[in-house]
């Protein structure tokens, strides 16, 4: 006999161990006893038995109760269980819902600005003030490194490294960091943007100080970035030529960075180390979405077999000289 810590009843039966934990449960094995019943040292299903309500849910009994091994084919009876009530019914709910298959969704588009409208983008900053140097620097990099906004809002100065190979440290999802290289004029603007970071007095060793900070010396949220990111794609929008139909977001940035990487014939398995991904199905993604390579191999395979197309009507002697006599 236990005491259920959910609802309070008591569960009886010789098929639960009283020294079974339900909160443990994970696990099921099959007896070898004479009627080979079911004992449920680790289940999920152990923990439904021990809600009240099984034995009057038509659910159960069609789910569960057919081809099961018991005394006369089935489970053993609701009576030598003492089950009674309506928990286990929203339980099995959820299990019939759960075991029918994820619901298929539409996959989303890879958006990205072209090489242009990036131009553009980085063009917009004030570089005569120090805020408006901060945020060309801050651009420049969100693309460079092809950071998550959080990676980007994490780094301090510690982690960029401008000697010979310039590199970046970022700490990517799971507490797991990366080195990614970085261009020599980003390289040349982090330089300069470093010796104005720091005349600051932060308090503190300079290089736990965080690299992106706002007008209060404190650290640069995500939805900051984001902000600054937003603020400057809608002065670019002034510019005709920047014709960006979708929301810049930081991500954006990234899809950018890997989709010229891409273009570039950068193997897969690089551009997976250089983003930070676990698995190089999640990098294939970006040559999917590039249509420009499959254009050009959509042309080599292609094979003329439309006709040459309507004639001239310039080519036309009558109609030509039927047109003179009008004028």
């Amino acid at each position: 006999m236990k005491q259920d810590e959910n609802r309070g009843n008591k569960i009886q039966g010789p098929m639960f161990d009283k020294n079974l934990d339900p909160q443990n449960l994970g696990k099921r094995r099959r007896s070898d006893k004479k009627n080979d019943h079911y004992q449920f040292l680790g289940d999920p299903d152990a923990e439904f038995m021990t809600r009240p309500g099984i034995g009057s849910c038509p659910f159960y009994k069609a789910h569960f109760s057919v081809g099961r091994p018991g005394t006369n084919g089935s489970m053993p009876s609701v009576a030598s269980t003492g089950m009674s009530g309506r928990g286990h019914r929203l339980l099995e709910f959820t299990r019939i819902l759960t075991t029918t298959g994820a619901k298929r969704t539409a996959k989303t588009m890879v958006s990205y600005p072209t090489e242009l409208e990036l131009e553009i983008l980085f063009q917009q900053p004030d570089i005569k003030t120090r805020q408006g140097r901060r945020d060309l620097v801050l651009l420049v990099l969100l693309y460079d490194t092809a950071a998550r906004v959080q990676e980007l809002a994490d780094i301090r100065v510690k982690d960029v490294r401008l000697v010979s190979p310039a590199v970046i440290t970022l700490r990517g999802k799971g507490n797991k960091y990366r080195q990614v290289p970085i261009m020599n004029r980003t390289k040349d603007l982090l330089q300069g943007f470093l010796e104005d970071h720091k005349k600051h007095n932060w308090g503190t060793v300079i290089g736990e100080a965080p690299l992106f900070c706002n007008s209060r010396h404190q650290k640069l949220s995500r939805w900051g970035i984001s902000h600054i990111l937003n603020k400057y794609a809608e002065l670019a929008r002034n510019d005709s030529r920047f014709n960006v139909g979708f929301p810049v977001t930081p991500h954006v940035l990234r899809h950018a960075k890997a989709m010229g990487m891409v273009k570039a014939d950068i193997p897969l398995l690089y551009i997976r180390d250089f983003l930070g991904h676990c698995h190089v199905s999640t990098t294939e993604v970006y040559a999917r979405a590039d249509t420009e390579r499959k254009r050009v191999a959509l042309e080599a395979s292609y094979s003329d077999l439309l006709p040459c197309g309507f004639p001239k009507w310039e080519d036309n002697d009558d109609l030509m000289e039927w047109l003179s006599k009008l004028c």
